[in-house]
């Protein structure tokens, strides 16, 4: 079984150095993006929430990935970075 291993170094070893130690998450991450999320929302389809009134039913469809946006009260839209909206979302919460 060692003799394996030890066979399987050097392959390993030439992987990291052509594609660097964290390509194969980002890999991972964007076929996620590209195909496995779209797959989840077709497999759900639809989410039913039920109220005091009436049910509601949200219907899901084509995922659109787009660059993080806010809309501000005055239906502005301001294109954000990950950082600012955590920092926008910390501050909603705490008000």
């Amino acid at each position: 079984m060692a003799n394996i291993s030890n066979k399987r170094w050097p392959i390993i070893q030439d992987i990291l150095k052509r594609e660097g130690i964290a390509r194969q998450h980002l890999n991972s991450y964007d076929e996620f993006l590209e195909r496995g999320l779209q797959s989840i929302i077709d497999e759900v389809g639809q989410i039913e929430i039920e109220s005091a009134e009436y049910p509601y039913k949200i219907q899901l469809g084509k995922l659109k990935l787009q660059q993080p946006r806010m809309m501000e009260l005055d239906g502005s839209i301001t294109h954000i970075a990950p950082m600012e909206e955590d920092c926008a979302t910390l501050h909603t919460h705490l008000q």
